[in-house]
């Protein structure tokens, strides 16, 4: 039996509404896609109602790439931020994906991208890591394993939800 999927992520905090915007700025051309296809082919697909502009305009999220965590072995991560910049508890109405481009994985492989863009966007819409058991058939990407690229069963009936 799985645990409940979990909206764990940053402090518990998420984009409350089912129709979040994604906007990009900095991104590499393997990042850009990677949004555009998380959102097409794993968001999409539940009852969200996700959409991308590349730049330029406003969004719920704003997904960056950049050199943001210099040496350290963090590869992406979620913040959300209320209008001027503080933490909300809770919903957001603000938030950033940022994708760190200074690991040496980097330049990220289509797999890899759509792997940590499918996590980092999940927190986005309140899903948490996803510890597996030994032997696991569905990892998913919540698990953090950079061949998973899509969301589990039980990911995809929490976003339903």
């Amino acid at each position: 039996m799985w645990a409940p999927a979990s909206a764990s992520n940053d402090i518990g905090t998420y984009v409350p509404d089912n129709t979040p915007l994604y906007r990009g700025d900095w991104l590499t051309s393997v990042v850009q896609n990677a949004v555009g296809w998380v959102i097409t082919n794993q968001l999409n697909p539940t009852d969200l109602n996700a959409s991308y502009t590349p730049t330029g305009g406003t969004g719920d999220v704003w997904v960056y790439d950049a050199n943001f965590y210099a040496s350290s072995l963090v590869y992406g991560g979620w913040k959300c931020l209320d209008p001027v910049g503080t933490y909300n508890f809770g919903s957001c109405t603000n938030g950033r994906v940022r994708i760190d481009t200074s690991n040496d994985v980097t330049p990220y492989s289509t797999t890899e991208a759509r792997s940590l863009l499918c996590e980092e966007m999940g927190h986005s819409v309140g899903l948490g890591h996803r510890f597996l058991a030994p032997n696991d058939p569905d990892p998913g990407c919540m698990s953090q394993d950079w061949t998973e690229t899509n969301y589990t069963s039980h990911d995809v009936n929490h976003l339903n939800t």
